[in-house]
C-alpha cells in the first residue's frame, strides 16, 4: 500500500471519540493514555509559546486519521536548541494546558518533562509504545510532524525505528508542497518500501507561528489573534517575551515557572523553513529536524535558534511596518537596496545561479527573495558569512539564521528580505521559484 493523501477534513471537535467526564487534560506520571484510546496522534514541539495554528492542525489531524486522542508533548530539551534560550520547561507546558482546557480530544502529556538528556522523539514513542503492551491493547501511534520537518527525517536519531512504533501525519505548510514518491522514497530510510508508513494530510494552513507570538509581544503589539485568551493572559501577567526587560538567559534546563510580574528575557528565536524557510515563522531547530514538528508546525517549528541580544533589541523599539523594521537596526537603505547587496555579496562567495524575487505583492512575509545555490556545506556557510558581514557594514543586522552544519541549506532573515541558500539537492527539492513563479524576477545571476 502507497501513501495516502487525506483531504481537508470538516473540523468537529467532537470527531473521534470526544470528551468524558473523567478526562483529564494533563499526563504528569503515567499512564500516559488510556487504555481505551486506541488511535492516538503525538504533537510534540517546544511550544514557546503553543498557539491558534498549533490548536487547528491537531483539530484537523484528529479529524482526519478519526483520532480517539491527540497528545500535546512539550519537549524539556529539543535537541536542535541545546545550549540555546527558550523559556522554562513550566511555563511553556502551563500555557499548553491552558490553550488545550475544554477540547475534547487533547491531552498534554508530559512524558518529555521528567525525563534527563534531550527530547528524543524515538525515546518518546518508545515509551509510549511499550505501555501500551503493559496495557494489553493494540494501540496505532501517528507522530504528527510538517511537511518540512519531513524532509530532514532521514537525520532524526533512528528514523527507521520511528517508522516502526509510529505513522508519520505529514501536514501541509504554507509554500511546502507534498513530496512526490521518488521524492518521499529518498526521505525514508527504508526507501519506497517505508511510503505506507507515511499520511499526507491537506490542512487549512496557518500562516501563525511562534516566532509571531514572541515578536508581537517584545514590540507592545496585540497577539489576540494568534493565541486562546488564557494564554495571552498568561503570557502578559508572567511577563514572557519582553526583550526589554533586563535578566540573563534562561537555562534550558531550568524547569521552574516564572513568576507572575517577574522579569523573564526573551526568547526569540529565528524563523523556521516554511517552504523552505518563512519569516516570521519559527521553522523548528535545525529546522531540518525531529523537533521541527511544531515551531515547524508553526510552526515549528516550526525550524530555532536565539536573536542576538542587539537585534532583540532592536527589534523591541521596530514598528510593524517591514520598512520601518530596517530603519529600525539603523539602517539606511531601502528594501531594494539591501537586497542588491545581499546579491552582490552571494556573487562574491561564488554562490550559484541567483536570483532575487520581488513577492511584496504577494505576501506580507517579505518584500524581496535572494535565492542562491552553494556546492558544499562550507560554501553555503561561508556565502551566509559574507552576506551577513557585508549587511553588518551597512548597520543592518540579520533578525535570525537559520541552518547550518548538515543541512544542507541556510535561512538569513532580514525583515524584508529573506535569504535562501541551498544546496543544489534541497533547491531542487523545495522549488521555490516554482512556489513564487507569479514574483517579479528583479535580477538573476547565472
Amino acid at each position: 500500500m502507497g501513501t495516502r493523501r487525506l483531504g481537508r477534513p470538516v473540523t468537529d471537535s467532537t470527531a473521534g471519540g470526544g470528551s468524558t467526564p473523567g478526562d483529564r487534560e494533563t499526563r504528569s506520571g503515567g499512564p500516559w493514555i488510556d487504555p481505551a484510546d486506541r488511535r492516538v496522534g503525538i504533537l510534540g514541539g517546544t511550544f514557546d509559546p503553543i498557539h491558534l495554528g498549533h490548536l487547528a492542525i491537531a483539530d484537523q489531524v484528529r479529524a482526519a486519521l478519526r483520532l480517539d486522542r491527540v497528545l500535546f508533548v512539550p519537549a524539556a530539551r529539543p535537541p536542535h536548541k541545546l545550549g540555546r534560550r527558550i523559556s522554562p520547561a513550566a511555563d511553556r507546558a502551563a500555557m499548553v494546558k491552558l490553550a488545550i482546557a475544554g477540547r475534547p480530544g487533547f491531552l498534554m502529556c508530559e512524558i518529555e518533562l521528567g525525563r534527563p538528556g534531550p527530547s528524543y522523539t524515538v525515546d518518546t514513542l518508545a515509551e509510549l509504545a511499550g505501555e501500551a503492551v503493559r496495557q494489553g491493547v493494540a494501540r496505532d501511534l501517528h507522530l504528527i510532524l510538517s511537511v518540512e520537518a519531513l524532509a530532514g527525517f532521514g537525520s532524526w536519531r533512528e528514523p527507521a525505528r520511528v517508522l516502526e512504533l509510529a505513522t508519520l501525519a505529514v501536514v501541509e505548510r504554507p509554500g511546502a508542497p507534498f513530496p512526490d514518491p521518488s521524492s518521499l522514497a529518498r526521505l525514508l530510510p527504508g526507501g519506497a518500501a517505508s511510503a505506507d508508513r507515511v499520511r499526507f494530510i491537506e490542512t487549512l494552513l496557518s500562516p501563525v507561528s511562534a516566532s509571531d507570538v514572541r515578536r508581537r509581544v517584545a514590540s507592545g503589539r496585540s497577539i489576540d489573534d494568534l493565541v486562546t485568551p488564557e494564554v495571552e493572559a498568561y503570557i502578559r501577567d508572567h511577563r514572557l517575551y519582553r526583550s526589554e526587560d533586563p535578566g540573563g538567559s534562561p537555562d534550558v534546563t531550568d524547569s521552574s515557572p516564572s513568576p507572575a510580574g517577574a522579569s523573564t528575557p526573551s526568547t526569540e528565536t529565528m524563523p523556521s523553513p516554511d517552504g523552505l524557510p518563512r519569516r516570521r515563522k519559527p521553522l523548528a531547530k535545525a529546522a531540518i529536524d525531529e523537533a521541527a514538528l511544531a515551531d515547524a508546525l508553526e510552526a515549528a517549528v516550526e525550524a530555532e535558534a536565539a536573536v542576538e541580544a542587539e537585534a532583540a533589541a532592536a527589534e523591541a523599539l521596530s514598528e510593524p511596518d517591514i520598512e520601518e523594521s530596517l530603519r529600525a537596526r539603523g539602517a539606511r537603505l531601502s528594501a531594494l537596496e539591501v537586497a542588491r547587496k545581499i546579491v552582490d555579496a552571494a556573487e562574491d562567495k561564488k554562490a550559484a545561479d541567483i536570483v532575487l524575487l520581488d513577492v511584496s505583492e504577494l505576501t506580507s512575509m517579505a518584500d524581496y527573495f535572494v535565492i542562491c545555490s552553494g556546492g558544499s556545506e562550507r560554501q553555503l556557510g561561508a556565502i551566509g558569512d559574507g552576506v551577513a558581514e557585508k549587511l553588518r557594514e551597512e548597520g543592518v543586522r540579520p533578525i535570525g539564521r537559520e541552518g547550518g552544519s548538515n543541512s544542507h541549506w541556510t535561512l538569513l532573515d532580514f525583515g524584508a528580505v529573506i535569504v535562501h541558500i541551498f544546496a543544489p539537492p534541497e533547491r531542487d527539492y523545495y522549488q521555490l521559484e516554482r512556489h513564487w513563479a507569479k514574483a517579479k524576477t528583479v535580477l538573476r545571476v547565472q
